[in-house]
């Protein structure tokens, strides 16, 4: 669970100047708030519009800016391009408090935590499969990332990438979460510690892929993790990505990178029974329809020849 952050309470419009590096941030509206800070859409003095995530908690988010560096430092980044770059770090007085902040870059896209709607079979598979790799690349450097959910996923729908953006969570192998949400977290619905290793988070990104498929009001704590698992059985009709589902859930993958490998394939099929977007429902029933339309044109067509001749 999180602790709770003093609300810095900015308004549209107001500059923020650090006390240190002295850059100014302008305040263009309030992108999001959780436990550990607000985030803020800020504009710099180049115009340049930036993520500006504020927090009362000095450690938490001095964590945070430090995991991130290490992170863009590592080449997690490149290899990925889930993760935004890492500015700066510095602090402002308002009144008596003083509040904390981080500048990273500025991620377009839906929050996924505020989309209310299922996600399309073939977004889930890709946005699994970025996840998955950003899991591997994270892990490769001797780090986990811990409290994956909806809320921590930007994702731009149109050229269906994924952007990661809370890393206040991260902990070195071996070690404890203490920053988690227990939908996500197998501790919760035990199925083991809250231990920092690859299987914690392979828990979660299956919690995750359910959630983005079948809604979070199918994920119930109090009826355990075998009525979550009926539920995917009875109600996903995607086989192969039930299957993917299921196995993290169980933690039957070894790392991430079996996980990517089996999404790759997913993928692969799904495209080349032309479902790419995932919207393979909605796809199949209009080419039923133009099929049906098609055969009925056809048949009134011949039937007006031969009425024609008679």
């Amino acid at each position: 669970m999180n602790g709770f952050a003093r609300d810095p309470a900015l308004k549209r419009g107001q500059t923020i100047t650090g006390r240190w590096e002295r850059n100014s941030y302008k305040i263009v509206r309030l992108l999001g708030k959780g436990g550990s800070g607000f985030v803020y859409l800020a504009e710099s003095e180049y115009g340049d519009l930036r993520a500006m995530k504020v927090s009362s908690d000095l450690a938490g988010i001095t964590h945070e800016h430090r995991m991130l560096l290490f992170i863009n430092r590592s080449g997690v980044r490149n290899r990925t391009g889930v993760v935004p770059r890492i500015y700066e770090l510095d602090d402002f007085q308002s009144g008596q408090a003083v509040y904390h902040y981080i500048i990273t870059d500025y991620c377009e896209g839906v929050n996924i935590g505020r989309y209310r709607r299922t996600i399309p079979a073939g977004d889930v598979e890709g946005i699994g499969k970025q996840v998955a790799v950003f899991l591997a690349c994270l892990h490769e450097s001797g780090v986990i990332f811990g409290d994956l959910k909806p809320g921590n996923i930007i994702y731009d729908f149109g050229t269906q990438t994924v952007h990661i953006v809370d890393y206040g969570s991260v902990r070195i192998k071996g070690q404890s979460f203490n920053q988690y949400t227990p939908v996500y977290d197998r501790a919760s619905w035990r199925s083991g510690s809250r231990k920092a290793d690859e299987q914690y988070d392979i828990f979660s990104l299956g919690m995750l892929m359910t959630v983005l498929a079948l809604g979070k009001t199918g994920v119930d704590h109090k009826n355990g993790l075998p009525s979550v698992i009926c539920r995917i059985s009875k109600k996903l009709r995607h086989l192969p990505l039930k299957k993917v589902i299921l196995k993290a859930l169980n933690q039957e993958y070894t790392d991430c990178r079996e996980m990517v490998e089996e999404l790759t394939e997913i993928i692969k099929i799904t495209q080349k029974h032309g479902r790419g977007t995932g919207r393979s429902g909605g796809n199949r029933e209009n080419s039923v329809f133009v099929s049906l339309a098609g055969a009925v044109s056809l048949i009134s067509g011949i039937l007006g020849i031969v009425y024609y001749y008679q």
